[in-house]
């Protein structure tokens, strides 16, 4: 099963690489269709072994609950209120993509990899397939080759990478250099070296993107995620980290610099000087206020949102750049505490299995932690489409590693306990 993950993983970053068309049909693709294989496989092998367990159960309850009422949002706007320019069809496609794949590649990942070897090999799969799509983003920004659509419209000349919006790009890209470094701390010699170099790769690849979202992402979430974890970082080993991201830093901002000088110090440098919240902010603060605005006009839509996937017929101009003011515009306060309940889900399993959890485990449960930390952060500037997939089935394997951690710790409990009482 490892095996048909790490293949569905490879059609995923070959794909969006050589922008390859997968498509079957409306709403599948090549890539999917492996996907529901491997996950009718699983399911039948569980049926078969007769060892199911619900686990994750919250999880899966508030993810359910976030489905039923999209869908009922869904029929509700396209049957009953019949939006114009309203597309039932499309949005439904586009339900199915946003919310119903994820939990799928979330599942088939967690129920896929059986064991906790199986989960680290599938985080390593996934971290590869980031470095080879920031490969392929830097020989087309150095102009070593080409590989289509990479530059970002408007002459902007930021990076839009294999997955066709710089921004989205950017914050895959910081989601990932967590578990790359783990990967790193835990290998020796050349395999030490080569994560190293795939570090160094994503952290100029990000570069490219000039997205501020995701630097700040990736402040925020490790300053945030030393101070969650702080029980188990000792101050060296901040100072050490620290002090390597400093000096691969300044060789890694230098070599992009002979490209893309003049984008990174107008993004960092000269927006920052603006005064105006809105430049600041690349205008997000203008497009959050016009959908406010629109909610306040129709305050009922404060509480029910305007149904699913309406945003995008409301006339504006721009995308909300906010999965949680999208969230709530579309599906109201209902479908924003659950959409934000599967984070704080994740986040909480992850941690409370550090202390159970053996010495690799417990880095790729802290490296996990990072990674949800800048992605909570990142998408409150930003909504990400293209990888949900790869950060689905990250979040998958993790859960799978905190999981066996939980179990491996309750089984060494139990005799003990037993022991004590007699």
């Amino acid at each position: 099963m490892r095996l048909l993950l790490s293949l569905i993983v490879l059609m995923l970053v070959v794909g969006h690489i050589f922008s390859l068309d997968m498509g079957l049909g409306p709403g599948l693709s090549a890539k999917n269709a492996i996907l529901y294989v491997a996950a009718v496989f699983i399911v039948f092998r569980i049926v078969v072994s007769g060892e199911f367990k619900m686990e994750m159960a919250g999880f899966l309850g508030c993810y359910f609950l976030l489905i039923i009422y999209a869908i009922t949002s869904w029929l509700v706007a396209g049957l009953l209120i019949q939006y114009r320019s309203y597309e039932l069809l499309a949005s439904g496609i586009f339900l199915k993509t946003y919310l119903i794949d994820p939990l799928i590649f979330f599942l088939a990942f967690m129920l896929g990899a059986r064991t906790t070897d199986d989960a680290i090999k599938l985080i390593k799969v996934l971290c590869i397939a980031c470095v080879l799509a920031n490969i392929a983003t830097l020989g087309d920004a150095f102009h070593v080759f080409s590989l289509g659509n990479y530059v970002s419209a408007g002459g902007s000349g930021r990076m839009n990478g294999p997955l066709g919006e710089p921004n989205q790009y950017g914050d895959f890209i910081v989601i990932f250099l967590p578990p790359m470094c783990a990967a790193m701390s835990l290998s020796q010699g050349f395999r030490r070296v080569l994560w190293l170099m795939g570090i160094a790769v994503s952290a100029a690849a990000l570069l490219t993107t000039a997205s501020r979202a995701a630097f700040v992402a990736a402040l925020l979430s490790s300053i945030f995620g030393v101070y969650m974890m702080r029980n188990y970082l000792s101050a060296s080993k901040i100072m050490s980290w620290a002090v390597r991201v400093f000096a691969i830093g300044v060789v890694i901002v230098a070599i992009v610099s002979i490209e893309f000088k003049e984008l990174l110090t107008e993004r960092l440098i000269g927006e920052s000087e603006q005064v105006s919240v809105g430049a600041i902010s690349s205008g997000r603060t203008e497009f959050w206020m016009q959908a406010i605005e629109k909610m306040m006009s129709e305050p009922i839509s404060l509480v029910t949102g305007f149904g699913w996937d309406t945003y995008s017929i409301m006339g504006f101009n721009w995308s909300a750049h906010s999965y949680y003011l999208t969230l709530w515009f579309n599906l109201g306060i209902p479908g924003l505490i659950l959409g934000v309940l599967l984070f704080v889900i994740l986040i909480r399993e992850a941690r409370s299995a550090l202390p159970a959890a053996d010495a690799e485990s417990r880095v790729y449960l802290m490296a996990f932690l990072f990674s949800m930390l800048a992605l909570v952060i990142a998408i409150m500037f930003n909504e990400l489409f293209t990888p949900l997939s790869y950060i689905w089935s990250y979040a998958g394997v993790a859960t799978r590693i905190a999981l066996n951690a939980r179990q491996a710790a309750h089984k060494v409990r139990a005799p003990r306990a037993a022991a004590l009482a007699h």
